[in-house]
């Protein structure tokens, strides 16, 4: 599976299949967006955890610190903009690093969807969460773009890219939750 999702991020695969989908001249735009992201973590995290607990429909945020609010979210963004990085630098041609990079994501995302249970959050709750975080990150992408990539393709692919793993994030913290879930009935 972990091979799947790094060939999930290949360049070609990102951007729909076409040959031709993310030329060379792309991919350091594509680097300078993850390294953007990497840099505003905080922010985005810190923007997202506001986000979710003003939102009536997720459960059991208000009394909780930020800290446990925030928790995971930190790491999932960290790597979302470290495969950026890695795909942009490497022109999406350093596997290893990809499937690194899923591995991670999906111990952390498995590790997300049981504290989630823990809060009594269930499948809906996770897609919520998971559109309220893209639509951070892809906004700090947005901003980063309009202050230095020239070209709005190496945007489009990056949004693609981060769309495809925050999706993956989400259906494997929903597995975590499931698990979860065994584990806590027996």
């Amino acid at each position: 599976d972990d091979d799947a999702s790094a060939e999930a991020l290949a360049p070609d695969a990102a951007a729909g299949g076409t040959a031709d989908a993310a030329p060379e001249r792309w991919y350091g735009e594509v680097a300078m967006l993850g390294d953007a992201l990497s840099r505003d973590i905080e922010g985005v995290t810190r923007r997202h955890a506001a986000r979710l607990r003003a939102d009536r429909l997720l459960p059991n945020l208000g009394a909780l610190p930020e800290a446990q609010v925030r928790d995971h979210t930190g790491t999932i963004v960290c790597e979302v903009a470290h495969l950026l990085v890695a795909i942009g630098e490497t022109a999406g041609r350093a596997p290893e690093l990809l499937r690194d990079g899923s591995e991670i994501l999906r111990l952390v995302a498995e590790l997300h969807g049981a504290q989630r249970h823990r809060l009594g959050w269930s499948e809906p709750h996770f897609a919520h969460e998971a559109e309220l975080l893209c639509e951070e990150v892809v906004g700090t992408l947005r901003h980063a773009a309009a202050e230095g990539t020239p070209d709005g393709r190496a945007l489009a692919h990056a949004t693609v890219l981060v769309r495809r793993l925050l999706e993956q994030a989400r259906q494997t913290s929903i597995r975590g939750l499931h698990i979860a879930q065994v584990v806590a009935a027996t």
